[in-house]
């Protein structure tokens, strides 16, 4: 069973406003089902896989502009070199909505992706 969650709806509201939308908060809380379930029109990666990674880190550009303007990073914080990759194509695309970063290490994630 899945629990309808309030901040599913601000999410919503905050990818209508904003290119890339991050979502943190402890392991095992529901963070990658809410993603998976309220925006299954994204693609999906978890940055947790050392494959996925480093198929990124091989032409992170390439990559970017390959997935599409609707994906969901799990795990982001794995992959710190990832964001300005991130920045700089979602300032080239100019829509909202582009990218949810989601991450149990909001330390982490927040430092890397305050400029962003």
């Amino acid at each position: 069973m899945i629990i309808s969650r309030r901040i599913t709806e601000h999410l919503q509201k905050m990818l209508k406003k904003f290119p890339i939308v991050s979502l943190t908060g402890p392991r095992q809380s529901g963070k990658t089902t809410l993603l998976k379930t309220a925006f299954s029109h994204y693609k999906y990666f978890n940055l947790e896989r050392i494959d996925i990674r480093e198929m990124i880190l091989a032409d992170p550009s390439g990559f970017l502009n390959d997935c599409g303007s609707r994906v969901i990073f799990d795990e982001a914080q794995n992959l710190p070199e990832l964001f300005s990759y991130i920045q700089v194509i979602s300032d080239e695309r100019n829509t909202n909505g582009q990218y949810i970063l989601s991450g149990s290490q909001s330390f982490i994630l927040n430092n890397h992706i305050s400029q962003s």
